[in-house]
């Protein structure tokens, strides 16, 4: 149930959706044969993340994801035990009883309408989800700055080469 993914280090970093009998988070895949797979998080301080979906890394390499509760509501998950949030790790990968874990965790923003999908980082570190009603802004330090609201609400988005957005909704674009 891999969902969105980045180019990070020497491989890829993807979003694991998870199902009734696996668990979801953060993946590391290596790019190179036999393409190793190691999970990296699949909670937050013991819960367990709902369905990771969207995942960036910043310039400064935090890593930001999305966690919606899609895979409850379209029946492969369980009950969700976490609200849909936006996380942010500023983190150390580190060895933890011989498996590899993320270090220094915290919660970056809550979204205050709908479910957050998607997400981006501009030049100067603002972070951009689509939300229910509108792409919210958030400030690098998780602080909601702005919201541009669109018809029908986003689901995926991207910037433009100039500046623009590029937004998809579940019924135009």
């Amino acid at each position: 149930m891999a969902n969105g993914g980045v180019d990070y280090r020497d491989g890829v970093l993807f979003c694991a959706q998870g199902d009734f009998d696996t668990p979801g988070g953060l993946v590391y895949m290596e790019a190179k044969s036999p393409y190793k797979a190691t999970k990296l998080l699949d909670n937050f301080h013991g819960c367990l993340f709902n369905s990771p979906n969207d995942v960036v890394v910043h310039s400064n390499g935090s890593v930001w994801f999305t966690d919606p509760v899609y895979g409850y509501e379209q029946g492969f998950k369980l009950e969700p035990k976490l609200p849909s949030q936006v996380y942010c790790y500023a983190f150390t990968v580190s060895s933890i009883s011989g498996s590899q874990s993320l270090t220094a965790k915290r919660v970056f923003a809550m979204a205050d309408t709908g479910i957050p999908d998607d997400i981006k980082c501009d030049t100067t570190g603002n972070v951009y989800s689509g939300c229910g009603d509108s792409i919210s802004v958030w400030s690098a330090g998780g602080v909601l700055i702005g919201k541009i609201r669109i018809p029908g609400g986003v689901v995926n988005f991207c910037f433009g080469r100039r500046g623009e957005f590029f937004l998809l909704n579940e019924t135009k674009f």
